[in-house]
This record gives structure tokens, sequence and C-alpha cells, in this order.
């Protein structure tokens, strides 16, 4: 048999080097090997040259769910390479018992954002403990929200507001929202800031990362629907700053191709 080293994981490319075992039988004719990899959805296959009794090649491949990246070799000669020891396995017959699945990171900073402006408590189970949630849960308490959260207990309680931050009402001066690399607390609270917001001001920025991120075409849809809002650097990414106008007029917003 073949031993296949050198297997990265992720959106990367892929380094494969296939060398020879001590119990492996490679013909000296074999002058290529083809490669497939598994991922979840999608399939990549590459051929790989011999030298020097190495096979080498470079292929991409991206990353799926459980970051498990699974791949089949096998090899073109004119000789019948030995056959390896099969490994047998029988048919499971039943499965039974409980999974608990870990909450979505989207999911979970949607929910909180809904909950916030929501009338009334919302308790949030399966909260998912990420860097993205606890950015989302630090800029509701910025905008003046009361928010209980247990990692523990993958719980979080949020008291809603009724459509306006508590900021919106109290707060005279500039909310600077900071999310680190969240995107997913970046562009939901881009849109509810400029309709919850009040007549407040907002700036939401980031890490280094935050700011080569794209939110230009949610922008230009707010501007449509009569927010003042900008780019501040104008890049088309963070920081964004928000001019509270009491609320989002609203209209019709075309997106151009």
């Amino acid at each position: 048999m073949a031993q296949v080293t050198r297997i990265h994981n992720g959106p990367q490319n892929a380094q494969i080097l296939l060398r020879h075992t001590h119990n492996s039988h490679i013909p000296k004719s074999a002058n290529s090997v083809s490669l497939k990899s598994q991922l979840w959805g999608t399939s990549k296959s590459v051929s790989l040259n011999h030298k020097n009794g190495v096979f080498l090649g470079n292929f991409e491949v991206s990353r799926c769910n459980n970051n498990v990246v699974r791949v089949s070799a096998s090899i073109a000669a004119t000789e019948k390479p030995s056959t390896a020891p099969e490994i047998v396995l029988e048919p499971i017959k039943e499965i039974s018992g409980t999974i608990t699945l870990p909450g979505s990171k989207s999911l979970s900073n949607r929910i909180l954002l809904l909950a916030a402006l929501s009338e009334g408590t919302t308790v949030v189970d399966n909260l998912l403990n990420s860097e993205d949630v606890h950015y989302m849960l630090g800029a509701l308490r910025t905008l003046g929200l009361r928010v209980e959260d247990d990692k523990n207990a993958k719980r979080a309680i949020v008291e809603g507001c009724g459509g306006l931050f508590p900021t919106g009402r109290e707060s005279k001066e500039e909310v600077t929202l900071f999310l680190g690399n969240a995107g997913t607390a970046m562009r939901p609270l881009t849109a509810a800031v400029t309709a919850a917001g009040g007549n407040t001001s907002y700036v939401l920025d980031g890490v280094p990362r935050m700011r080569e991120r794209p939110i230009g075409d949610l922008v230009a849809g707010l501007k449509q629907l009569g927010a003042d809002v900008d780019c501040s650097l104008g890049t088309n990414c963070p920081p964004v700053r928000v001019v509270g106008k009491g609320g989002l007029p609203g209209g019709k917003v075309r997106f151009l191709p």
C-alpha cells in the first residue's frame, strides 16, 4: 500500500505527498496516481506525477462542516498491485439515544436581536457560545438593553425594547458598537439601529479584518429606504456611521446586478 501524508484541512491549497511504505508494492511502471477528495457535498480529483520514488501534486479543497477531508488513492499501472487486507463493517441494526446539537451562530445572533426588538422578556436556550454571539450580547447591552447570559447553561434572557433601543431615547452622544470580526452582528445591527435607533448617531466598527469585509450593498439599500448611513472610510466596508432619524421611512429598494 501507499501512504498519503500532508493533508491540510480548510479553504486552502492542499499539499499531497504520497510515499511508498515498507510493505507497499508499487510497480516500477507506475507513473501517476489518481486522488479523489470526498468532501461534504463536493469532490475534487487530481493526478500526481512520479519523481524519485515520490508522487507530488497540489489541489484545492474546501472545508466541510466537520473539518474532515477524505482522500482515496488509486495507482495506474500495467502490473497488478498487491491486495491490501479488507476491513469488514457490519451493518448497524439499531441506534437509539439523544443528540444535542450545538446552536447556530447565525441563528443565535438573529434570535437575540429579534428578542431585543420585541416586547416583553425572551428566554433563549441552546445559545451558541461563540465570539460572534459574545459581541452581539455586548452590543445589546451598549444599546441599553437588559441582557443576562449563562454560558454554562447556554441560555440568555433578553428584555425587549418594543422597537426603540434605550439609547435612542436617552443618549445625546454618539454610540460606538465594537463588533470584532462578527459579521453576523455587524450586518443585522447596522439595519437595526437605522430603524430602532431613535435620533441618536451610531458608529459600528471592528477589528482590522472587519474593515476589509464589504457591506456596501446593505448600506446602499438602507439609503434607498431613507436612512442616513455611510461607510465612513469610503471603502464600502466598516466602520459604518448611522445618523438616526427617529426611524426608517421605508420605500422601494433596487439592487443592481
